[in-house]
């Protein structure tokens, strides 16, 4: 519609272009602190920016190893804001992705007469279904007894973890390598690649496949509004007739299945063994990307694709500027915790906005 020269947009473009204005400001702070990290170590920060970009982008190769570590990102973050979207902060996709890649790696070595056909539908639905359960436990210690799940879903990454240590050290190491890791898995479990001669493997696909589809189970479905409804306001959701419980507890479950998927893809797609710190950080970065994709399935698309450049490509900045792998490292700190400040700077804007609508009366 128009009013005089200026087009008004509607409401739900409004708080779209707000949340992407609030998130782009969020990446360019990180960008500005990174710079004056990386000027106190003595290097440039042009050449140090134009070696990451190189480094993400500068040949086939290179992209299809951005996409590849896409993936897992984009998995973890789906799997973030699914929970969220039920009030439900599951900061456990850390140790949800590891749980993955541990029965990706128990269905491909033990269902190996399996043709591909069934074997790699198999190891994706045991790591979506093992960590999903995992995910729904807390759910339930959430919806019926109020436990807070930030304590519980961070804590037992540590369980994971160790879970995933002894695997890989005892009774699933391989002996005919020279380091601790399991057997590898067998070639009919193997993902598809989509770039011969890369590593780029459908994960990418999958991963984008399930970001649509969660945009249209939120947006279509009664299921995904009740959830929704749920994290709005349980309360009011409960006098509308919904089952606060129920819901919560499909959400943790969907939650943890798709950040279990991330770990299928590791080792289904990029590595085929499992090893120890193999998907470290991958979880958290997931959150971060969710947050910077507005917890909207679509945004989480871009904004792990930001995160996927930004892991490949900060890895040629060692050698591209000079830098020590602590200030990368840093840097790359920097950039996850920015990307969590876009609310603040969306609180801020709408203060300043306030301001100036009193200021012209």
């Amino acid at each position: 519609m128009l009013e005089g020269s200026k087009m008004k947009l509607p409401e739900k473009w409004k708080r779209y272009f707000g949340g992407l204005y609030s998130s782009v400001w969020s990446v360019v702070l990180g960008f500005a602190i990174g710079s004056i990290a990386i000027t106190a170590a003595g290097a440039d920060p042009i050449a140090a920016y134009s070696a990451l970009i190189d480094g993400a982008f500068g040949s086939p190769y290179k992209l299809s190893e951005t996409l590849a570590k896409t993936s897992p990102f984009m998995l973890s973050g789906l799997g973030f804001a699914a929970g969220f979207k039920a009030g439900f902060w599951n900061v456990g996709t850390e140790g949800q992705i590891l749980l993955g890649a541990i029965f990706a790696i128990w269905g491909g070595i033990n269902f190996t007469y399996l043709p591909s056909i069934l074997h790699i539908p198999l190891v994706c639905l045991l790591g979506f279904i093992a960590a999903g359960v995992w995910s729904m436990i807390f759910g339930v210690l959430k919806a019926r007894f109020g436990i807070n799940e930030i304590i519980t879903t961070l804590l037992t990454n540590y369980i994971i973890f160790w879970l995933a240590h002894y695997l890989v050290h005892w009774p699933w190491d391989d002996p005919h390598v020279h380091r601790p890791q399991t057997f590898p898995i067998a070639d009919s479990a193997y993902f598809p690649i989509l770039i011969p001669g890369t590593k780029l493997h459908i994960g990418i696909v999958l991963g984008v496949f399930c970001a649509f589809l969660l945009y249209l189970f939120f947006k279509k479905t009664v299921l995904g509004y009740n959830i929704r409804s749920v994290g709005l306001s349980p309360d009011a959701a409960k006098y509308g007739g919904i089952n606060v419980v129920k819901m919560i507890i499909i959400a943790t479950f969907i939650s943890g299945g798709l950040s279990g998927l991330g770990g299928v893809g590791e080792v289904s797609g990029y590595h085929h063994f499992l090893e120890d710190y193999m998907t470290e950080g991958y979880g958290f970065v997931g959150i971060a990307a969710a947050m910077l994709g507005r917890n909207n399935p679509l945004g989480i698309i871009l904004s792990s694709l930001f995160f996927g450049f930004l892991w490949s490509g900060s890895q040629y900045m060692v050698r591209g500027a000079n830098l020590p792998v602590g200030v990368i490292k840093f840097f790359v700190g920097i950039m996850i915790l920015t990307s969590l400040t876009g609310p603040i700077i969306e609180m801020l804007k709408r203060g300043l906005y306030r301001v100036r609508r009193k200021q012209t009366g």
